[in-house]
């Protein structure tokens, strides 16, 4: 099953999805580990994990359910460090 990236970034990061698909490393076409200026700015936290759509439509993209607890695990330890 698939569920909203964007009510995931709000509601588990309490984060804007606009900034939290940042750290899913999706590029805008929907390539994965997009090696452009994300790549060089944030880390890739989405790395293994499956999302469908792309960065440039944030709004529309969808996490799998089984994927959501470890992506929100990496940015919190992310954060949690800093």
């Amino acid at each position: 099953m698939w569920l909203s990236f964007e009510d995931v970034a709000e509601n588990q990061l309490e984060m804007k999805s606009r900034y939290a698909v940042r750290y899913t490393g999706i590029g805008p076409n929907g390539e994965v580990d997009w090696d452009g200026w994300v790549k060089r700015c944030w880390p890739n936290f989405g790395k293994g994990l499956r999302f469908l759509g792309n960065s440039e439509d944030f709004r529309k993209m969808q996490i799998h359910q089984d994927d959501v607890s470890e992506f929100i695990r990496r940015v919190k330890s992310y954060f949690a460090a800093a």
